[in-house]
């Protein structure tokens, strides 16, 4: 059956909303260079956890790996889609070494 949310847990905070879908606050050269462009690519704000990364990760890089992305979903070719999945992995690695 569907997965029961555990008591007291919290979605992972998001970066603001305000922004349109296709514009990006994060700059890609930023990412795993410092912490707002990592945590913008994962759709953090500043105030995440480890867990919270840990968990916007796996559920990013499950969306955009190159051998599962959906264009119709992700809106991305393979290779841009490619793309995106090595921003998410340099940007969890350089995370994970400083939090």
């Amino acid at each position: 059956g569907p997965r029961q949310e555990r008591a007291g847990r919290r979605p992972p905070p998001r970066a603001s909303r305000e922004e349109e879908p296709t514009r990006r606050q994060w700059d890609p050269e930023g990412v795993g260079r410092n912490l707002f462009d990592s945590f913008g690519v994962l759709g953090l704000g500043l105030d995440a956890t480890e867990m919270d990364v840990k968990t916007a990760y796996r559920m990013l890089a499950l969306q955009y790996h190159p051998d599962k992305n959906d264009p119709e979903r992700t809106g991305m070719t393979r290779d841009q889609a490619t793309a995106h999945f090595q921003l998410l992995n340099t940007a969890n690695s350089y995370l994970r070494s400083v939090l």
